[in-house]
């Protein structure tokens, strides 16, 4: 089976034009899976600001992370991927109720700890970075980087690289995990070998175009609370938008990578399990 894998060539367009057709082209399926995470985590984007001002928008928080933005972080890391478990095994099974019960529940916690384990890799690696940047000589307005700093520089944006691609090699834990048939790290590093930097292209010509439309709306109610009165604050109204907006956007984002992994599981994968099952 790893041979005929190694030799899957998934096709980027035909994946991308997938995800668009079901994503978008079933917005009423989406929804029935993301209306109650999606009240909550709008919930949690806004209820924060409103409730509690001073933790939002405290000057003193470390790197600019407050506490609303810590309740955020949490629930959204709870809503988005019990609504991404239950759309990759939309795809994987073709419709919702020939999925067992149980299975959600694993596949949950699985998705749970893969994502947790990703973001601590990335916060590690965002730690180790700013630690070498601060030990080193600042640099002064209008003063041109040193060759260490430069190199240094390079040197980070490198491994960030390599620690993304190394989190899209093993993007197939996600959709074996929702399809009840879990990999090990080894297994789902071996099955993507030759299709990274395809899921890569993937995922960009599918969510690069939404992520630009809505950030550029998402500008303009910025630049609409700006100018409202400073000292009142935001007006309720295009605060409660620009938080439906962005929620929203991220279920919409989250599902149309779910059917590209699960696009990408299906042929590599599923497509390899009957001929291995025939030859035994």
């Amino acid at each position: 089976m790893d041979e005929a894998q190694a030799r899957v060539k998934v096709p980027v367009v035909e994946v991308a034009v997938e995800a668009y057709r079901l994503v978008f082209g079933r917005l009423d399926l989406l929804l029935e899976f993301a209306w109650a995470p999606l009240l909550i985590l709008l919930a949690a984007a806004i209820l924060p600001e409103l409730l509690l001002p001073a933790a939002a928008t405290a000057a003193d928080a470390a790197f600019g992370f407050t506490v609303a933005d810590a309740i955020e972080v949490v629930v959204a890391l709870l809503c988005l991927n019990a609504f991404a478990v239950h759309w990759h095994q939309t795809v994987l099974y073709g419709r919702q109720r020939a999925v067992p019960p149980r299975l959600f529940r694993g596949a949950f916690i699985r998705f749970l700890v893969y994502t947790v384990l990703m973001y601590l890799a990335f916060l590690a690696l965002l730690t180790a970075i700013l630690a070498v940047a601060f030990t080193g000589p600042a640099v002064q307005p209008g003063e041109a980087l040193s060759n260490g700093a430069l190199l240094m520089l390079l040197m980070a944006s490198a491994a960030s690289v390599l620690l993304w691609l190394a989190a899209a090699r093993l993007s197939l834990l996600f959709p074996a995990a929702a399809y009840g048939a879990p990999l090990g790290l080894g297994a789902a590093w071996r099955d993507m070998r030759g299709n990274t930097w395809r899921l890569a292209a993937c995922g960009f010509i599918s969510c690069a175009p939404f992520v630009l439309i809505v950030a550029f709306v998402l500008s303009l109610l910025l630049s609409s609370m700006q100018l409202g009165a400073p000292l009142a604050g935001p007006p309720l109204g295009l605060l409660l938008l620009r938080g439906v907006v962005d929620t929203v956007s991220n279920f919409i984002v989250v599902g149309l990578g779910a059917t590209i992994l699960s696009g990408f599981y299906r042929r590599i994968v599923l497509a390899a399990v009957p001929a291995t099952a025939s030859e035994e």
